[in-house]
């Protein structure tokens, strides 16, 4: 249930649905003489809004609020004992008759993740992605796997946990899964902008691991400006509080935005 209201939930309330929504409304009243300036407020001012979010780096701002909360990881001599990778960056794709997994814009934790491997040989990898969609007989979590494989992290040192529809279960299932011990160290990669509701949900499945965000947001600049690029990153940072609110009101988490 948590589940289904949620995706409803993001449907509704990601800015650039809403907006649409609310001035379509707005447009529709404007066909009543009753309802004629309410609709005009609506209509124009939703469109207005539209085109203040298309034009000024809101999205930026946002981002960088939380893609910046966790600093880059960078190797020491501590040792490491695991890497976990979250899934999110594949998505099905193709007509009905030749449907595949294909990596998405989140595909720079898979760089990360092979860096890691390559740093700390040792360690195993564990690949926590969920079955919102299967590809024949193959999660995303199999897909990561192939797509770690051919890039030299070798097949053995893959552990994939393939139940988790949520970041709240990718922490409560790799948790079950690796049963940490106290001093453990675990390094966890997923997107940067994501990162602080997802080490809130491992903190508060009692596994505390060390972040290492990959998939950076960049700026805009003036000549490479896009007004779709920047609705996108709106919709992006609203997601992503919106999850953070979510999972703290509901108790997934025990702060509303985790810092290290």
């Amino acid at each position: 249930m948590f589940h289904s209201t949620a995706k409803i939930a993001e449907l509704l309330l990601t800015p650039t649905n809403a907006l649409v929504l609310v001035a379509a409304f707005g447009f529709a009243l404007r066909c009543f003489p009753a309802t004629l300036q309410c609709g005009n407020r609506l209509s124009f001012g939703t469109l207005g809004l539209l085109i203040v979010l298309g034009l000024a780096p809101v999205g930026d701002l946002l981002l960088d609020s939380l893609q910046t909360r966790f600093p880059k990881f960078s190797p020491d001599n501590s040792p490491v004992h695991g890497i976990i990778i979250l899934g999110g960056l594949a998505s099905v794709f193709g007509s009905p008759d030749s449907v595949r997994w294909q990596p998405n814009e989140a595909a720079d934790r898979l760089f990360e993740t092979v860096e890691l491997a390559q740093a700390f040989p040792n360690a195993p990898v564990i690949i926590s992605a969920g079955p919102d969609h299967v590809v024949g007989s193959t999660g995303e979590a199999d897909a990561i796997a192939s797509y770690l494989a051919t890039m030299g992290v070798k097949r053995e040192r893959l552990r994939l946990e393939r139940r988790s529809r949520d970041t709240f279960e990718n922490a409560q299932f790799s948790a079950a899964m690796v049963k940490p011990t106290p001093g453990e160290r675990w390094l966890l990669v997923t997107s940067a902008y994501h990162m602080p509701r997802a080490v809130g949900c491992f903190r508060k499945a009692g596994f505390q691991v060390t972040a290492a965000p990959a998939d950076d947001q960049p700026r805009q600049r003036l000549g490479g400006w896009s007004a779709s690029r920047n609705l996108s990153k709106v919709d992006l940072a609203a997601k992503e509080y919106i999850g953070l609110l979510v999972y703290r009101l509901s108790g997934k988490t025990s702060a509303l935005v985790p810092a290290p």
